[in-house]
This record gives structure tokens, sequence and C-alpha cells, in this order.
């Protein structure tokens, strides 16, 4: 199976977008955001933004795609999208549940943070805590990419 799920794009000039059957948010998620520029710092081929929007049944989510141009650019840009899943999730996956306090602050033990589910998520790092990594082509049918945790340990001892 090929690791890239999506080989074909939708290119515009002009704005363009998709309508989904869910609720939309006031949310922004990406701004001031070049996917070639993106991509050659990160020395990759190709880029996956992973977001987590809470939304109603029945209701609708528009993504639209613009192209930006700043006073001074010359350039001729173009918006694309070349793949977009809609995941169902439980609610409480992410989000911090109606009666539940959140998760205890660290050192402060009777401070607590919640998530409420008006909160857009992105995703920045995906740990498989105590395990090792596992590529995109290894987490079958969702082409997730886990990290091992040991990059991101305070002390290495503790792993």
């Amino acid at each position: 199976m090929d690791p890239i799920p999506y080989k074909t794009s939708r290119i515009s000039t002009t704005e363009f977008g998709y309508t989904f059957e869910v609720n939309p948010g006031p949310f922004t998620l990406l701004r001031n955001f070049s996917a070639s520029l993106a991509t050659q710092t990160l020395g990759v081929k190709y880029l996956v933004k992973e977001y987590s929007l809470n939304v109603e049944e029945r209701r609708r989510l528009k993504i639209t795609f613009l192209c930006s141009l700043t006073p001074e650019s010359n350039l001729k840009v173009y918006a694309f999208g070349n793949g977009i899943e809609i995941i169902s999730m439980p609610t409480g996956l992410y989000y911090t549940t109606n009666g539940d306090l959140g998760v205890r602050v660290v050192g402060q033990n009777n401070r607590f943070h919640s998530i409420d589910n008006s909160t857009a998520l992105e995703l920045t790092h995906r740990l498989n805590i105590g395990g090792s990594f596992i590529s995109s082509v290894e987490d079958f049918g969702m082409f997730r990419r886990w990290s091992e945790d040991i990059n991101y340990l305070l002390e290495s001892s503790v792993h």
C-alpha cells in the first residue's frame, strides 16, 4: 500500500470550498501558511495537518481554501487541497466531559485544567507513550505517525 493516501488534488486561482454536514465554529486553522516553504524547510515531499473540532450532529462545516497575496508579493499563488478526511471520534477523547474536573495541574493539588468542546485543537506531536516509533503505514487505516516518547522526556532515566 502506498504510504501517501492521496495523489490527486484540486487546484484553483480563486477561492473554493467544501461543505460537510457538521457544525461550523469560529476557527481559522491555517493563516500565513505556505505549503511549499514548509515542505522545503522540513525536507519532506508532503504535509499532513490534523485538527480536532467539536461539531454537533446534522450541522454544516465549510472548509474554505483562499489564495492570499501580500502587498509586496509579485508571485502568482494558488490554493490547493488534496486530501480531506472527516472522522468521527468520541466527545470525551480530547475534550473534558460534563461533570469532569479535568486533569490536575502538576505541582498544584487543587488546580485542574479542562478543555471544553468550543476549543479547536491542532496536532503538533503524537507520542506512543512507553512504546516505539510507529510509521504511518503501520497505523492501519488511519495513516498516523507516532513518535517514541524518549526525545520528549526531561530525564532519560524516567523512561
